[in-house]
């Protein structure tokens, strides 16, 4: 082979290898997405009865993924699967001239339920359509209930089957879940203390004139704190007793930041 032949063909490598550098490859090697550790309270005591209310544990992927497979709790006696779901839905967003754009949004979602107290490690495999699957995966942290409540009032009302109170003390003791009477409308407080190593990030209080679902029938009044604080009071005016009240207080542990909610069901006065 002749000087001039190498000097061609090492010209071609070196073009070729240039061209590879500046075009990625198009086969691209799966990922993993580890989402941040989540602690997660039980809502009731082993054995307590009474009703809970608990929120459920999610996992979720980015946005782009449309197929979903292989959803795993390493240890389904801490947590367990409870089902999943994917799909794509329509967005409309007003761009800079004010003119409606319609986008699609599509991901992954995944839901688990808690158990037992322990350590589980949460995952599926999703696919934006292709036949790569990426992986998504969280550690969850279950712990087990505990009250995060010192004390509770709320006027006018009563617990089910108890005289008349104007305090609750040890009412949230076995489950996160009370009901209460309700004996005069008019403006209603709810203040709320929270237990030794707990803090109150929020309270929501609701009063429906009709069903559940129907805004138009409700009042409502949210306070918040981002960091939580040991007392919280909100003011819900104009309170109805011919519909039924809701309340949601979300605690947060300062050791470990886990959050439980607490939740109470305020009865119509016609009801009892």
């Amino acid at each position: 082979m002749n000087r001039k032949k190498v000097t061609k063909i090492a010209a071609m490598i070196i073009s070729f290898t240039l061209m590879l550098a500046m075009f990625p490859a198009v086969i691209s090697e799966a990922k993993t997405y580890k989402q941040p550790e989540e602690v997660y309270y039980l809502t009731r005591k082993p054995g307590a009865s009474g009703s809970t209310q608990y929120s459920p544990i999610s996992l979720y992927s980015d946005s782009g993924y449309t197929k979903i497979k292989s959803v795993k709790s390493s240890k389904k006696n801490i947590a367990k699967v409870s089902g999943y779901s994917a799909g794509t839905t329509d967005n409309w967003n007003y761009d800079d001239n004010g003119k409606l754009i319609k986008s699609k949004y599509s991901s992954v979602h995944a839901s688990f339920e808690a158990v037992a107290p322990g350590t589980t490690t949460l995952s599926f495999l999703a696919s934006k359509g292709s036949s790569k699957y990426d992986t998504y995966t969280k550690k969850l942290t279950v712990k087990a209930y505990e009250n995060p409540i010192k004390s509770l009032r709320i006027t006018n009302t009563k617990t089910r089957g108890q005289k008349p109170i104007s305090e609750l003390k040890g009412g949230f003791s076995e489950t996160n879940y009370e009901n209460f009477n309700i004996t005069k409308g008019g403006t209603i407080r709810l203040s709320a203390t929270a237990a030794k190593g707990w803090k109150i990030k929020e309270i929501q209080f609701d009063n429906y004139e009709g069903s559940y679902d129907s805004d138009n029938s409700r009042r409502s009044v949210d306070r918040e704190s981002g960091t939580g604080v040991a007392k919280m009071e909100v003011v819900l005016r104009d309170y109805n007793v011919n519909g039924n009240g809701n309340f949601t207080i979300t605690m947060v542990n300062t050791k470990t930041k886990g959050e439980l909610k607490i939740n109470g069901h305020i009865g119509k006065k016609s009801a009892y």
